[in-house]
Formats: C-alpha cells, sequence, structure tokens
C-alpha cells in the first residue's frame, strides 16, 4: 500500500517520497493518512493546500482546528496543535513541572546529568550560547540536532544565576539533553535528568 510505503511514524511520512505523487494522488493520500490516525478529517482544500505545498517544495505549515501539518527536514507530520507557550521563568524542582501543552520532568541521577544545585528555567529570547568546549549559539546546535523550528521557544533553558548551563532534553523529538562544560555531575555526584514532554505527538 502507497500509505505504508510513505510512513516513518505513526504521525509521519516521508516527504521526499510525497513530493513524487501527482497532487490528486497526494490528496487522496493525505486524506487516508488523517484518517487512519483518526483525526477529523479537513475540507478537501486544506488538503489540496498541502498537497500544493508539498509539490512545490514549499515549506508546509498549516493547521485546521486542533489539528497542524508541519514539515521538518525531509519528513511531514501531522500534530496536536499546542497551546500558546508560557514564557515565565520558574524554579527547577524535582518532579514534573505542568507547563502549556506538556509537562517538565526532573528526575535525580547518580553520576549523570545537570549537577545538583539551585537552578532557574527560563525561555528562550534569541542571542543565548552553551559552553560546550567552546561556546555554541543556540541557533546552531539546534539546527544540528534538528530540533523542529516551531518548538525552540518552548523548551526550557536552565540557568545558574545569568549563566546559560543546560537544555532540557524532549524525548519524543529525539533531542537529548544538553549540559554546559563544568556542570555534568561526576559518577560520584547526583545529578538532574530533565526533559519537556509535550502532548504534540500523535
Amino acid at each position: 500500500m502507497l500509505l505504508d510505503s510513505l510512513r516513518l511514524d505513526t504521525d509521519c511520512l516521508n516527504l521526499v517520497g510525497l513530493q513524487e505523487l501527482e497532487i490528486d494522488t497526494l490528496v487522496d493520500l493525505l486524506g487516508a493518512w488523517l484518517s487512519a490516525l483518526e483525526l477529523p478529517m479537513p475540507p478537501g482544500n486544506f488538503l489540496r493546500e498541502v498537497a500544493a505545498a508539498i509539490v512545490s517544495n514549499r515549506r508546509v505549515g498549516v493547521n485546521f482546528g486542533e489539528l497542524e501539518v508541519r514539515q521538518n527536514r525531509d519528513r511531514l507530520y501531522a500534530l496536536r496543535r499546542l497551546p500558546t507557550a508560557d514564557k515565565y521563568p520558574f524554579a527547577l524542582s524535582v518532579g514534573q513541572i505542568n507547563v502549556s501543552g506538556g509537562s517538565v520532568t526532573n528526575r535525580v541521577v547518580q553520576g549523570s546529568g545537570l549537577r545538583e544545585d539551585d537552578y532557574t528555567v527560563r525561555f528562550r529570547k534569541g542571542g543565548e550560547t552553551l559552553r560546550q568546549g567552546c561556546s555554541k549559539s543556540l541557533k546552531n546546535l539546534f539546527q544540528e540536532s534538528g530540533l523542529p523550528p516551531w518548538l525552540r521557544d518552548r523548551l526550557p533553558l536552565i540557568y545558574r544565576n545569568k549563566e546559560l548551563v543546560a537544555l532540557a532534553g524532549v524525548p519524543g523529538w529525539g533531542f537529548s539533553m544538553q549540559i554546559a562544560e563544568g556542570y555534568v555531575a561526576t559518577a560520584q555526584e547526583s545529578g538532574f535528568a530533565v526533559s519537556l514532554h509535550l502532548e504534540d505527538r500523535l
């Protein structure tokens, strides 16, 4: 079946393969995909808009109700639409902290993670860098990791006073926690493993 051959994950299709299809075939396939995901079926003009963007190699990013269809690299995703992101800083504590569209989890681990200390969680404003051997801009780090652009402003940035010392991981998108040089727990120390869990993936 054509849909099965293009499916990379439950909510993800191979964009390169989609670009080889005729637009009418693509519209039908997108409809079958959303139906298989048991999502509300958007009108035909929505599917045609997505299909037209795919075949003309334009970036895909459209929504219908609670549904979002987005592109990242060579993949097309059907996602739950997330509410507006929180931007308020908060103290990092052990356990689960609810945030808009998901939760931040902080677990205590032994011999790894972010060295235990007092930290504050803030969110991206632009121009931040993380020191890992040499200072690396978050923009470059995100591009290298493939974290989707629409999630980057939601990512918890972990600060010790005014220094950015870590980025939370996002397991649902394959993004590992990043820790600055000098802040990784040693084998004899307890550390924090911080992750952002979102409600967007199906």
